[in-house]
């Protein structure tokens, strides 16, 4: 039976629930950084514009929430997302909501940012898949094969100069916009 995949309007109370059943590399990465998931995930709620303040239900129960920070009058947003380790069961529907979730977000931006924690592979995968990439020429452009996405996550690993150091490892910033703003 096909799963019934909601996107509501994030409460605030979803943080606290989404910082207990946080996916188990999430949780290991904040935990390194010496930080706490319910704090970070309320500071994300608290900057990000209430209109697009997102939570995914799946069957009724909490599976993600995504966030982006910045006006709605602004052309550029800085999205952020968190992902429980029941999702992962869901990858076409994780999927299917985080695309159709960056198609709303860009009727209003024309380019969206995001970081990704070195060593979080399926954050990684996630953002290539959905067309994250570094640069609009050369090694680190979109990728729209498997192949291509492979090459993209492998050079983002290699190159120390994409690296943006952090308590207890680094992140990589990724951009995203639609073709035609090019």
């Amino acid at each position: 039976m096909m799963p019934v995949i909601e996107m509501v309007p994030a409460r605030l109370q979803h943080c606290g629930r989404m910082a207990r059943y946080l996916r188990h590399e999430h949780r290991a990465i904040i935990d390194r950084m010496g930080a706490n998931a319910h704090y970070e995930l309320r500071g994300l709620y608290d900057r990000s514009d209430p209109y697009f303040r997102r939570a995914w239900l799946i069957d009724g129960r909490l599976a993600a929430m995504a966030f982006i920070q910045g006006s709605l009058l602004m052309p550029i947003g800085f999205v952020g997302a968190a992902f429980t380790q029941e999702a992962l069961r869901y990858p076409l529907a994780i999927v299917r909501g985080a695309r159709a979730y960056l198609d709303e977000a860009m009727e209003f931006k024309r380019e969206l940012i995001t970081t990704v924690v070195g060593g979080d592979e399926p954050a990684m995968r996630l953002a290539t898949f959905l067309g994250f990439h570094c640069s609009h020429q050369g090694e680190g452009v979109r990728a729209y094969s498997r192949k291509g996405r492979g090459r993209l996550r492998n050079y983002l690993k290699a190159d120390p100069e994409l690296r943006l150091p952090i308590p207890g490892g680094y992140m990589i910033g990724l951009g995203y916009h639609n073709e035609e703003h090019v």
